[in-house]
Parts: structure tokens; sequence; C-alpha cells
């Protein structure tokens, strides 16, 4: 075998490595980082979609390049909806957040940790209009009790 050869076949036995242990990373479980009351309902369609790395769109999707296009946070589910290559909605993904789960797979985590910075201003606003409601509603039957 020639020097090439085998400096490529180096340089592939160090990336497999790397892949394998990656892999196994991204599909290992991590605490689930909250839980998410029935009542939450959130939906965001980004205008500059948000990129996921190549390796997971890769790994989980089969594609070369996935971006997150929008997000809808209802029922105890995140479901994300992502554009590929030729920029068409082509593949969504639910994310189950119930009470009784415990962990969820560590990329995830990493589609969470995308959308974060967005979502937040949203759920502070369903909060907000929840205690409005909440407020309004204890008001009535303080009134109805006189």
């Amino acid at each position: 075998m020639n020097g090439a050869m085998k400096e490529l076949r180096d340089v592939i036995e160090r990336f497999n490595y790397f892949a394998g242990t990656l892999r196994d990373r991204l599909h290992g479980s991590v605490p689930i980082p909250f839980h998410i009351d029935p009542l939450l309902h959130v939906v965001v369609s980004f205008e500059e979609p948000i990129p996921i790395d190549g390796l997971v769109a890769t790994e989980f999707f089969n594609k070369r390049f996935m971006e997150i296009s929008s997000v809808i946070i209802e029922g105890q589910k995140v479901i994300f909806f992502f554009n590929s290559e030729n920029g068409e909605d082509t593949d969504s993904y639910e994310i189950l957040m119930y009470d009784n789960v415990k962990n969820i797979m560590a990329w995830e985590y990493y589609l969470l940790s995308l959308v974060s910075h967005e979502i937040i201003p949203l759920i502070n606003g369903a909060r907000e209009e929840a205690e409005a409601f909440l407020n309004k509603l204890l008001e009535m039957t303080d009134e109805d009790k006189n």
C-alpha cells in the first residue's frame, strides 16, 4: 500500500471514530429541561429560517441541509417544521414533553436550544394573557359572592 493510501486510511479511521462518538452522543438521552402545560399554545414562523448543523440534518433527516422554518408548542408537544435544500417544507418532527417524560435525546435538546431565544417572548406573552384572564375570572367570581 502506498503512502497516500495509508494516509487516507488513517484519516478515514480517525473520522469514523469521531463520527461514531458523535452519533452515540446525539442519540444519547439528557434530562428534560422542563415540562409543558397543556394550555400553552405558541406558534412562531421564522422570517429567517434557522439552519441546523449538517451532521444533524444528515443523521436524522438524511438531508445535507435543513433549516427550521416554524415551531408550534401545543398540547405538551413541540413541533418543528423544516425546509431542506430545495426550500420547501419537507419534514416535521415532534418532541413530546409530557409530565411523565424524564429524558429527551441530545439532538432534540439541540433543536430546542436553537429556537429558545425566539420562543421565550411568546411564552411570556401567553403567560401574561393567561394571567389577565385568571384575574378577570377571579374578579367575576368575587363579584358573584357579593
